[in-house]
């Protein structure tokens, strides 16, 4: 093989017809070669030499060594297409020679070799007027139905030399998660862990989590592995949540259940939880959630939701609330939805329901409800307590507990309410005329009293 490369590379007028010929010769006699597996079974420092000593990787050795500015570079890359029109596999093949060539040095020198021997990649690429992210996938493709062992093997040098193309890409980390099993899955994350990896950016992270609602259970398993071993902010993660439904993505719940069960209840946080529709009694996703800050952050949790309920309840209210042109995507979960979440986790709480904060809130949602709504919420609007008087407790009744600084956390909590929800401040500015106007009906009717 090396005295065919040498006639190549001496003849500087050699015809593209004279290479197409040689290529497909050259495959038809180093078939049983390009069809066999590469990958050692162990791997070390001698297994991958010997791998790689194989007449077909004499070739791309030879194309390796040249300089980028040598041109007789140009008929090795010009062969190399043509044995790849007739041998699909050279593609991960060339992957693996670039790859296996210096794994077993991690010098600095190594390093900067190995950049420059990946850029021999894009130019086969080139030659093959392909992009680059398109040769990799269709790479990764065969390599996953010749040896899954040799792809999860080249997985982490893709993600580390192209990351620009790697990063981000759905079909790609399908590739993988679809192909490792539990230890190669567990190497993933320890070297995603150490810092010598990276697979997932948050900026990214939005589209591979929704493609990946269709993988096998398996695969999302390892995903979310992965996501959690990156770190990821759950903020980046929450925006999904109101794309879940509970019987066909429990892979996708159960993850992000077992991350919001880690994280300080904030008025975003809630809303998007509190966002979910109020699913059948089987779908314990919202109350799972809520019942979990409440163990640790019950007062904390009564604040927001209350001041949330209190800026919604206009919208319950007010016949003429205004339709606006566009919905925000951080808008917070209509009143009815926030009772219905309440009415369901009042089966696994009273103790929160007696804080002043939410009897506070639970009465102005009653008075802002339609006859069919109170009707609807009866058993949760009876939880609010009455005086003697029959009118709803108020400050000095001294039952519940009542948080410290309650009044300043209220205010904070609706301020960041109302600054995230334009329809909040909408609904008050329609309905605080009719409040007056009925005021006035009351004095009229004493009067004549």
């Amino acid at each position: 093989m090396d005295k065919v490369v040498q006639i190549v590379l001496q003849d500087e007028d050699i015809d593209n017809d004279v290479l197409a010929n040689l290529g497909a010769c050259l495959c038809e006699v180093l078939q049983e070669q390009l069809e066999a597996k590469v990958f050692p079974e162990t791997v070390s420092q001698e297994t991958l030499e010997d791998s790689i000593g194989k007449p077909i990787f004499v070739l791309i050795r030879n194309l390796v060594e040249l300089s980028d500015y040598d041109q007789r570079r140009n008929p090795l890359y010009t062969l190399l297409a043509e044995m790849h029109t007739h041998q699909p596999r050279l593609g991960y093949l060339l992957l693996y020679y670039l790859q296996a060539s210096t794994v077993s040095d991690e010098s600095e020198n190594s390093k900067n070799s190995r950049n420059d021997k990946m850029h021999t990649y894009k130019e086969f690429c080139d030659n093959l007027d392909k992009k680059l992210e398109e040769c990799i996938l269709h790479d990764f493709k065969l390599c996953q139905e010749d040896d899954v062992q040799l792809l999860c093997w080249l997985a982490p040098a893709i993600y580390n030399e192209f990351p620009n193309i790697a990063i981000g890409d759905p079909n790609l980390l399908h590739l993988v998660v679809s192909s490792v099993d539990a230890r190669q899955l567990q190497e993933l994350v320890c070297r995603v862990v150490q810092g010598s990896l990276v697979i997932l950016q948050e900026d990214s992270l939005q589209n591979i989590l929704t493609a990946s609602l269709m993988w096998e259970t398996f695969e999302q398993v390892c995903l979310w592995q992965l996501v959690s071993a990156h770190s990821m902010s759950i903020s980046t993660i929450i925006p999904v949540l109101t794309k879940l439904d509970f019987a066909s993505h429990a892979e996708a719940l159960t993850a992000i259940l077992l991350m919001l069960q880690q994280e300080k209840p904030t008025a975003e946080l809630l809303k998007e939880v509190l966002s979910r529709d109020v699913g059948p009694n089987c779908d314990l996703f919202v109350v799972s959630v809520l019942l979990a800050w409440c163990r640790e952050h019950e007062d904390i949790l009564a604040e927001l939701i209350a001041a949330l309920l209190s800026s919604r309840c206009p919208a319950v209210a007010s016949p003429n609330k205004r339709k606006r042109a566009g919905t925000r995507a951080s808008a917070a979960p209509s009143a009815e939805r926030i009772l219905g979440h309440l009415d369901r986790l009042r089966t696994g709480t009273r103790h929160l329901y007696k804080l002043d904060v939410m009897q506070k809130a639970l009465q102005q949602a009653q008075s802002a409800c339609s006859d069919s709504q109170k009707s609807q919420f009866s058993n949760l609007f009876a939880l609010v307590e009455v005086d003697e008087g029959g009118s709803g407790r108020g400050k000095g009744s001294g039952r519940g507990r009542r948080p410290a600084n309650s009044v300043a956390k209220r205010k904070i909590a609706k301020d960041i309410i109302s600054d995230t929800s334009d329809e909040t401040s909408e609904d008050e500015e329609i309905v605080k005329p009719k409040q007056a106007k009925k005021r006035k009906k009351n004095l009229v009717g004493s009067d004549s009293d």
